[in-house]
């Protein structure tokens, strides 16, 4: 037999703890100590939507492939200066999780499962805009530690992941600095 549970809201109780809450001090110091030993740094720069194009007045803000890109880039050197702290021997680069806003093209742009897209490029321009960037940030990477690139599809964009993994896996393939993982498992 099954009973329903007696709740009582208690609401004085919860405004303490929010009122605690909010007494927590979680001021950001501005630099990170210098830690001894070694780390691995991971470069998570996710949700570019590579090709994507919004109007402020429709969306809340202009965005587009140079927006995309000014975007990514301020994300990597905010990572290297990070790296400088820290004594990195080994960079986890994962590469997708919607790196590129739509997979599919024909007969409009849209995400894998055909959610329909606005898109500022067409997709060989914007493919191969996105294999550069990835390429020329991991040449950066690779200046400070040896990277690992482990391909993550999203929602946007499973199949370009996979194609954008497959050209750095031949990029790379002599590279010893540079090892890409882009089985087809989905979790990595």
């Amino acid at each position: 037999k099954l009973v329903p549970r007696k709740y009582a809201f208690d609401r004085e109780n919860f405004v303490k703890e929010m009122q605690d809450l909010m007494k927590v001090e979680t001021s950001y110091v501005g630099k990170f100590p210098h830690v001894e030993g070694s780390h691995c740094l991971e470069v998570c720069i996710f949700d570019v939507h590579l090709g994507k194009m919004a109007w402020a007045p429709e969306s809340g803000e202009n965005y587009d492939n140079k927006i995309a890109q000014e975007r990514f880039f301020t994300a990597l050197e905010k990572f290297i200066r990070l790296a400088e702290t820290f004594n990195v021997e080994k960079i986890l680069f994962p590469f997708g999780n919607d790196f590129f806003n739509s997979d599919i093209d024909s007969p409009y742009p849209q995400t894998t499962r055909g959610t329909p897209q606005q898109n500022d490029l067409r997709w060989q321009k914007s493919f191969k805009m996105g294999c550069e960037m990835i390429i020329k940030a991991v040449n950066r990477l690779k200046e400070i530690a040896p990277v690992e690139l482990k391909g993550v599809p999203g929602n946007h964009d499973h199949h370009k992941t996979f194609y954008l993994g497959e050209v750095l896996e031949v990029r790379y393939e002599n590279d010893e600095n540079v090892i890409v993982d882009n089985s087809p498992s989905t979790t990595k």
